[in-house]
């Protein structure tokens, strides 16, 4: 992102990338990517997260659904 696009300053956006690997590993368990309540968990914690950068509505969506795709390959 550009400065141009978001007002989210990069240390805030280098906190959530941490705090988002942070809801991952501590819901983490066997088989994660197949227990619906699990994904809905990390979903609600994801979108909390993004909600208190003061993003829009339907860039937290597309942003939620991108990390969920990126943490089933990771974690």
């Amino acid at each position: 992102m550009d400065a141009k696009t978001s007002s989210v300053e990069d240390e805030d956006l280098q906190e959530a990338a941490i705090r988002v690997s942070e809801i991952f590993e501590k819901n983490k368990v066997v088989d994660w990517k197949n227990k619906v309540n699990t994904r809905k968990k990390i979903k609600r914690e994801i979108n909390v997260l993004l909600h208190s950068l003061d993003l829009e509505q339907s860039k937290i969506k597309s942003i939620t659904n991108e990390l969920m795709k990126i943490g089933g390959e990771h974690y």
